[in-house]
């Protein structure tokens, strides 16, 4: 069986836990210089070039632009060098344009971008050269230089993650450059075909079990063969998107109403970190390899054939170590290391910030979900449903004699007290201000008779009907108090007021469609009970007509009557559906905002436990 594998450059880093299959892969690569002789600084200047990455973002800053607003600028490197004497001009291939653009993310870690910042996109184009040091063989490296500078924001990003990112769609290139990469010699690595065949297992001490192994038949260089060249070249072209990415922590940079960019709440961190976290990880890894064979050494009881295996296969994952370390320029130097710790204490300060202001943020969340939209719901559920049944059941007394009895219940010995003690109990997890609303409501639908059904409705005959203007009064009076108060509530979540984009957007626009189905539900349920005993489907559509008349009356002016027609056209669901519409707002905000979580770690507070990192930002 026969099957070939094409070896080119564009290779990522390799995880530690495939070292050797890493190393096998890498068989056949040009040697490449792969970082610069240059001090190492990790807010800016010269940063290491990773051998295989084409594009790499580095060196950028957020800075305070012409017009006082917020700016981000930097440099992206290329490293396509054209082969001499083959038709183009030797050299970084000019011209070659590069996508930049900003992303939210959750948390540092999280791989999946949010939504672009809107307006913070622009194409870079390789306009200059950098010095890129000198190769592993010693010869100069010269790199293409696209500077790119973003929008000037006329309001600051909100404290969060941020990931820059780069990308190099070939496709989308002028004809000339895409000429030119058909002549950068060591972008074309090598086509290998393999076989396969059966060999005895070496580990196994009775010589019995077979496996099926891999072995390299032969192998042709893309850069010899015009035919496989001009294949290779034709698909690189037409399926190549080289990314390159930069993450941003932005902390709080709105001093007293100004713009504060230091590096205390700013960190911009390139495409180079990865470099030194893997290096890092080979290191750690190199200490538990040594461990282990420092471990054997001891073991007495050890087999000598497990001993001599186990110290084969130590001094392959060494050496493997050892090629994967040069492939990233070698072992950090002091400097670098300096560089990579003072990084690392800078993010961790600013993820701090980031997460102190995002759990103020998260707080109002809940006080708004949970407080005012939760409650106010209720306000309107309750009545309604009480009406809904007292139609239903020709009977607009009994909610209220039910109420009374369970009154008079709590006024036999200790019971309300027990009642409040336990109550008070059971809320004692929850922030005053939601507390406070819902033993509002709580006093007002015991003990008041504003929500009985028999305060909106008539005898008519041996039927219960609901009288419209006595329910338009209340929906009246409902709305003139939660219109305002609710839109007090949204602009306490509202950070697009203060920052260029809304912090948890899509939050935001659950929790404000959680508050439009409110509004919606005080003409939902008047619509249903007027018209849910009606069966013929016309003459329903003509009350529904009328009522909608009545509507367009009470509201007055044609201004009000456009804004309030989109709930009367919403009114005409049923109230378990738009139950589900303002449900799903609710636990739609609560999950993007991890308002559960946030309980939890608000009662650790409270009782004076250590109080874990939210969720959303362990590393992914």
């Amino acid at each position: 069986m026969l099957r070939f594998r094409l070896i080119r450059g564009a290779a990522a880093l390799f995880c530690v836990a495939a070292l050797a299959a890493a190393v096998s892969s890498a068989q056949g690569f040009p040697a490449r210089r792969v970082r610069p002789m240059h001090t190492f600084k990790y807010s800016a200047g010269n940063q290491p070039y990773l051998e295989n990455d084409r594009v790499l973002v580095r060196r950028f800053n957020v800075e305070v632009g012409p017009r006082g607003g917020m700016r981000i600028v930097g440099e992206i490197l290329t490293d396509f060098q054209v082969d001499a004497g083959r038709g183009s001009t030797a050299g970084p291939i000019k011209n070659l344009e590069i996508e930049v653009a900003l992303y939210q993310v959750e948390a540092d870690g999280d791989d999946k971008l949010g939504e672009m910042i809107p307006g913070q996109r622009v194409m870079a184009k390789v306009s200059g050269t950098e010095d890129g040091g000198m190769d592993v063989d010693g010869a100069p490296v010269i790199l293409g230089l696209a500077p790119f500078e973003m929008p000037e924001l006329d309001k600051p990003l909100p404290p969060g993650t941020y990931r820059l990112q780069a990308r190099c769609n070939f496709q989308t290139q002028s004809e000339d450059v895409k000429k030119a990469v058909k002549w950068v010699k060591d972008l074309w690595g090598a086509r290998v075909e393999y076989g396969q065949k059966e060999i005895i297992d070496p580990d196994d001490p009775e010589k019995k079990r077979k496996i099926i192994t891999e072995f390299e038949l032969s192998r042709t260089w893309v850069w010899e063969d015009p035919k496989l060249h001009e294949a290779m070249y034709k698909e690189f072209l037409n399926s190549e998107v080289l990314v390159s990415q930069g993450t941003l922590f932005m902390g709080n940079v709105l001093d007293r109403g100004g713009l504060r960019i230091t590096k205390d709440n700013v960190l911009c961190r390139d495409d180079s970190w990865r470099v030194f976290q893997q290096l890092q990880l080979y290191e750690s890894q190199r200490k538990q390899v040594n461990d282990m064979m420092d471990a054997d050494k001891k073991n007495n009881d050890l087999p000598a054939d497990v001993r001599k295996r186990r110290e084969n296969d130590n001094k392959n994952i060494l050496a493997s170590l050892d090629k994967l370390e040069a492939r990233s320029g070698g072992k950090m130097d002091s400097r670098e290391l300096s560089g990579y710790n003072a990084m690392q204490a800078a993010m961790s300060n600013i993820r701090k910030r980031i997460i102190e202001w995002e759990d103020d943020l998260a707080m109002k969340y809940w006080l708004l979900l949970d407080g005012e939209l939760w409650y106010s719901w209720a306000r309107v559920n309750r009545p309604g449903y009480n009406v809904y049944r007292a139609v239903d059941i020709s009977n607009n007394k009994s909610d209220k004699e039910e109420r009374i009895k369970k009154l008079d219940k709590l006024k036999e010995g200790n019971n309300r007290a027990d009642r409040d003690a336990k109550r008070e109990e059971s809320w004692k997890w929850h922030p005053e201000a939601i507390k406070k609303i819902a033993f509002e409501y709580f006093k007002d639908s015991e003990e008041k008779p504003d929500f009985d059904s028999e305060k909106f409705t008539r005898a008519e005959g041996k039927s219960i009907v609901l009288e419209p203007a006595k329910w338009a009064a209340y929906r009246v009076a409902f709305l003139a108090r939660f219109v305002p108060r609710s839109e007090e509530a949204l602009k306490t979540v509202d950070v697009s007021q203060n920052y260029a984009i809304q912090k948890w957007g899509d939050a935001y626009k659950a929790a404000l469609d959680a508050r439009e189905a409110i509004i919606a539900h005080t003409f939902c349920y008047e619509l249903t009970i007027r018209t849910f005993k009606i069966q013929d489907k016309k003459d329903r559509e003509l009350l529904e007509a009328e009522i909608m008349k009545e509507w367009e009356l009470e509201a007055g002016t044609q201004e009000e009557i456009k804004r309030l027609r989109p709930y009367w056209i919403a009114a005409k669901t049923s109230p378990s559906a738009m139950l589900a519409r303002f449900e799903l707002g609710i636990k739609t905000a609560k999950k993007i905002v991890w308002i559960d979580e946030l309980a939890s770690r608000y009662r650790l507070n409270k009782e004076g436990r250590p109080v874990p990192e939210p969720q959303r930002y362990k590393y992914k």
